[in-house]
Formats: structure tokens, C-alpha cells, sequence
């Protein structure tokens, strides 16, 4: 995907050539934060206690997402994830003990689109994380609607019209006073993890962490 050279879809040459996040910031300010963790004066603005991600949303990964979500490539996924080593999970291993409880939950597709796609890009990326951290997986969240690609929208306002209402609680989910960590392929302006750890701090998450294979 990189270089296309054949024999593989990311050779190790274009591996190394994606850029991983070196320095944690707070999602909602963007300043240096340990381990993501969202600042106090943050916190009441974004539902959010704390954010990880592993690359950066540079071109290359998004050509690999791409490819992963509508070529429908799963493939693709196994290989890149074949390809990451230690070194670049190094905060989530430090972070095992603040996670040490929770329930992993990702972010639901429609059941239209889930049927349409067969999978959900979230699940996979929750299941490599959770190989690591070993937490229970979580089904708290249904997608109750279609929205536009956030990308494609071209302010924070649009984003967040966009994404609000889409999720809902599904009916007999108990979260109260549950530490929960919800996982997507990608962050870029933070408005779909907010919306979902809106809804699960309302009905009483004590703790809403959001971890990601990319950010934007």
C-alpha cells in the first residue's frame, strides 16, 4: 500500500515508515498529559478521562484504513498488526494498571452497516488491544442511526451536529460505577468518543477511557 512493491500489502520498509505517537497529550486541550490523562480543568468539557493511541493519522495509515474499511480487507489489519512490536505498546502496558477492572467496549456500527461490511473495524482493533490488556469486552452501546463521515465535515460544529443522538444505551446494560475503555480505528476530532462517553456518563460510568490504533 505503500510503496507497491508485490508480496505484501505493507512491507517493512513502509512499516517503519509510519509515524508512531511519541508524546501523550489531553484530547480535549492537546497539551503533554502522562498517559493521555485528560487535565482537571479539561474534564468537564469532554466526558473523557483519558485517551491513547499508538500512529499517527498521517497518509499512509489512512491509506491502510481505508483499504481495511471499504475493501473490506481484514487481511490488511492482521498484517499490520503482525508488524507492531513492543516498543510501540509501551504505554499500554504501563496503563494496565489504571485499566486494571474496566470493560473494553468499541464503537458500534449500524446493523445495516455491520451487515453490509460483515465486520466492525472497531472490533478488530479492540480485540488486538485487549489481547494485551485481558479485560472483559463490554456491549453497553447500539448505533441507532447513519452519519456523514466525520472527515468529511469541515468545522468541530458540523462534527458534533453530526455524530449527537447517534448512540443510545442498549436496554438492560448496567454501567453504573464501571470503569469502561471504548475503542475505534481512528480519532481525529474526538466528537464520536465524546459522544459515546456521554452517554455512558450519564448513566453512570465511573470512568470512560477511549484508546485507538491511529489519531488525526
Amino acid at each position: 500500500l505503500g510503496c507497491t512493491t508485490p508480496g505484501a500489502y505493507i512491507c517493512p520498509s513502509c512499516f517503519k515508515k509510519l509515524q508512531r505517537i511519541r508524546k501523550t497529550r489531553c484530547l480535549y486541550c492537546k497539551r503533554e498529559s502522562y498517559l493521555g490523562l485528560t487535565h482537571p480543568g479539561c474534564y468537564k468539557k469532554l466526558y473523557i478521562d483519558g485517551n491513547l493511541s499508538i500512529f499517527h493519522y498521517d497518509r499512509l495509515m489512512r491509506k491502510i484504513i481505508k483499504n481495511i474499511k471499504y475493501r473490506l480487507a481484514v487481511s490488511i489489519f492482521k498484517e499490520l498488526v503482525n508488524n507492531i512490536g513492543p516498543q510501540y505498546l509501551d504505554r499500554l502496558f504501563t496503563s494496565k494498571k489504571l485499566f486494571n477492572g474496566a470493560s473494553i467496549q468499541s464503537i458500534p456500527l449500524t446493523r445495516q452497516k455491520l451487515n453490509s461490511r460483515g465486520f466492525n473495524q472497531a472490533d478488530l482493533v479492540a480485540t488486538f488491544l485487549n489481547s494485551i490488556l485481558g479485560l472483559k469486552t463490554g456491549n453497553f452501546l447500539i448505533r441507532v442511526k447513519e452519519t456523514l463521515p466525520q472527515a468529511n465535515l469541515s468545522s468541530s460544529l458540523k462534527r458534533y451536529q453530526n455524530i449527537r443522538g447517534v448512540f443510545k444505551l442498549k436496554q438492560g446494560a448496567k454501567i453504573k460505577n464501571k470503569k469502561i475503555i471504548l475503542v475505534d480505528d481512528v480519532i481525529t476530532s474526538g466528537a464520536t468518543m465524546r459522544e459515546a462517553a456521554r452517554i455512558l456518563k450519564r448513566a453512570g460510568a465511573a470512568k470512560v477511557y477511549v484508546l485507538s490504533l491511529a489519531r488525526g
